[in-house]
């Protein structure tokens, strides 16, 4: 059982993180690392899972984002601002804003974003807000899904996961003294897993379907889905 106390554990987790960070499952990651620790010093976490594996629904839309990347910007970003635009609207109308948006500005990484180049824009103006897209590069072209799909799993990897993902999970877990084991994230798996096909991590579509497919021989149905 948890036993969250928003207020002061905000509070508390504000000064264990030291710098700024966009993601509110630090607190729910906070409360069960808590009430893990009550009962194990350590514990084995599902990070680098999605990320390996293709696991978000971002990952199964990146196919029509490189269609819809090939239509002129001001076509998508008309039909994105008629919706209301990325950040406002009910959760369906700012999702398929936030996809109409990343399709007319630079893809895959506005889907991953706490500010997307639209935003951005609004906030720092044209030039800032071009050179923070950029970021290092990571902006496949549509036209070859292969390579956005890939570039995608590498921005993942390379970004999300240590930036977000992997300070969230430090944060939370060492603010009560538990150590987290990422087993995912092991060098081997990591070396051979980004070499395989998106269709063979995906097969049909399905997120996490290899993944899936593995551990149907170890685990019940009931687990694995």
């Amino acid at each position: 059982d948890c036993s969250p106390d928003p207020a002061r554990d905000l509070v508390r987790l504000v000064h264990q993180l030291g710098l700024p960070f966009g993601d509110s499952s630090l607190l729910p990651s906070f409360w069960v690392s808590n009430a893990a620790r009550r009962a194990v010093p350590v514990a084995l976490g599902g990070d680098g899972g999605d990320e390996l594996f293709l696991g978000y629904e971002r990952h199964r839309s990146i196919w029509a984002l490189s269609a819809l990347g090939r239509l002129p910007s001001a076509l998508t970003g008309t039909a994105a601002e008629l919706l209301g635009g990325p950040a406002a609207g009910s959760p369906l109308r700012r999702k398929a804003a936030r996809f109409l948006d990343a399709a007319a500005h630079v893809g895959y990484k506005d889907l991953v974003a706490i500010f997307p180049e639209s935003l951005m824009t609004k906030l720092v103006g044209d030039s800032a807000a071009r050179i923070s897209s950029q970021h290092h590069g990571f902006v496949a072209p549509p036209g070859d899904d292969e390579l956005l799909q890939r570039t995608a799993l590498r921005f993942d990897l390379m970004f999300y996961l240590p930036e977000d993902l992997l300070r969230k999970t430090d944060t939370a877990s060492m603010a009560v003294g538990l150590e987290v084991r990422a087993p995912f994230l092991a060098r081997e798996l990591v070396d051979r897993m980004i070499r395989v096909r998106p269709d063979v991590l995906m097969p049909d579509g399905e997120r996490k379907g290899l993944l899936k497919q593995v551990a149907r021989k170890y685990l019940p149905d009931t687990i694995v889905d």
